[in-house]
């Protein structure tokens, strides 16, 4: 057994009763468990930032899309009985114009940030398998990260309305635009 003296400290041998020789038990040192233990606990931590970040923004985009759907009631308010000021018509048009547009462009800025997570998610997938030998770890993480992509499926579902939604509000002011030509003058 002096043969083995000098193998790397902190891992843990046992010996075969059949053979009487000594073998390494692979993934048993505590170093080596607490590196892949903490290196999977910082990715599904990232994960939940992530998804936090993830839900705040879609929330605010939920409101946004609120507020749009109001501004257009009212510009259809104002075209519909016909007693518009044509400087309030056009300042309410370019402000549901402008602001559809930054729902659009967060929508898809945050469809991009889902491919992302989407890859983080695997990576810590894989942190996360490293640990399988370490059991009541491993089925936490693992939970954890099934729940992250659980969550990650309703947002994908939300952001996927979220978006069709904002495709019939550019469709909407693109009506206006064709309208508004007709109603120059009001």
């Amino acid at each position: 057994m002096d043969e083995f003296a000098n193998k790397v400290e902190g891992d843990f041998y046992a010996v075969d009763s059949g053979f009487g020789k000594p073998y390494a038990l692979q993934g048993f040192s505590t170093k080596e468990n607490d590196a892949q233990e903490e290196l999977s606990l910082q990715a599904l931590t990232e994960i939940e930032y992530r998804l936090a970040y993830f839900t705040e923004k879609l929330v605010n985009l939920h409101m946004l899309y609120i507020y749009l759907l109001s501004e257009e009631s009212d510009l259809e308010a104002m075209v519909s009985k016909n007693n518009c000021i044509l400087a309030h018509l056009f300042e309410k048009a370019m402000t549901f114009d402008l602001l559809s547009g930054v729902l659009d462009s967060e929508a898809r800025e945050l469809d991009s940030f889902m491919d992302a997570l989407q890859e983080e998610i695997v990576d810590a997938r894989h942190k996360i398998f490293s640990c399988r030998h370490l059991t009541e770890v491993f089925l936490m993480m693992d939970k954890k990260l099934h729940d992250s992509e659980e969550s990650v499926k309703q947002f994908q579902q939300q952001l996927k309305e979220l978006k069709m939604q904002s495709s019939q509000l550019q469709k909407t002011m693109e009506a206006y635009r064709n309208e508004n030509c007709k109603l120059e003058f009001c």
